[in-house]
């Protein structure tokens, strides 16, 4: 059986509990700083996954939390279970009505194909041998959805700050069914590399930093305790978040 060395940290804001949530194929991590950490997953076609509970949302750390240990339990990731999953969540949570978080999982493979799910804004992406950083996932958010609506649009102009709220996510609400869930697979070369996040390292770490920090080091225990040392700074600032990272590089 092939062992898949997963790495994965998480660090908060300094307010308790932490909204993120993390499962690196083994374990589910809800922890207010987790310093980047190596181990060995030991068995078939594992799941890594990142959730963001919206904070805005009641009882928000609750929401990521469950989705990470549901999908613990989850043999083959797909849609299907994503629908399926959604409804024992609104079951389960009763007097919790409105909680929300994001979702995003990777299923690995021995020779390297890889199969995601997302629902939100936390993203997985693909980082080549030279450290080029490529983004599989999907952001649903409604500047997204607008330019889908009006392809005439420019995605790279200036929108307000409203455009990049979320358009989707899961929300304990039976009402709340008709959310969109992106569904992708994937084939990675020997020597790439797959890194989920949640938007608290994507929104306050800009693309050129964490491009800089991951080609700096060799290992991604090295590259994510680099990213930790950023959030650092960012935390010193008025506003910021969580964030959680799981990353794991195939070798051939």
């Amino acid at each position: 059986m092939a062992a898949y060395p997963i790495t994965f940290c998480q660090r908060s804001n300094y307010k308790f509990p932490c909204e993120d949530a993390l499962f690196n194929g083994i374990d589910m991590y809800q922890y207010k700083n987790k310093n980047a950490e190596t181990l060995l997953v030991e068995k078939p076609h594992p799941i890594i996954a990142v959730a963001d509970g919206v904070s805005a949302t009641p009882n928000s750390h609750k929401a990521s939390r469950y989705w990470m240990e549901q999908i613990k339990n989850c043999d083959v990731l797909n849609s299907q279970w994503v629908r399926k999953t959604h409804l024992q969540f609104c079951d389960d949570f009763p007097f919790q009505c409105g909680s929300a978080t994001t979702l995003v999982a990777a299923q690995l493979f021995e020779n390297g194909r890889i199969k995601i799910v997302n629902v939100g804004d936390s993203r997985v992406y693909k980082i080549t041998e030279q450290g080029e950083f490529i983004q599989l996932s999907y952001d649903h958010t409604v500047l997204n959805w607008y330019l889908n609506e009006n392809k005439h649009l420019d995605p790279s102009g200036e929108y307000a700050e409203m455009y990049y709220m979320l358009s989707d996510c899961l929300i304990a609400d039976f009402e709340s069914d008709d959310f969109q869930i992106f569904s992708q697979d994937y084939q990675l070369k020997p020597n790439e590399s797959l890194l989920l996040c949640s938007d608290g390292l994507t929104d306050f770490i800009e693309a050129k930093r964490l491009t800089d920090i991951w080609r700096s080091y060799t290992t991604n225990e090295q590259r994510l305790r680099g990213y930790c040392q950023e959030a650092k700074k960012v935390h010193t600032l008025k506003w910021s978040d969580d964030f959680s990272a799981v990353a794991w590089t195939y070798k051939a």
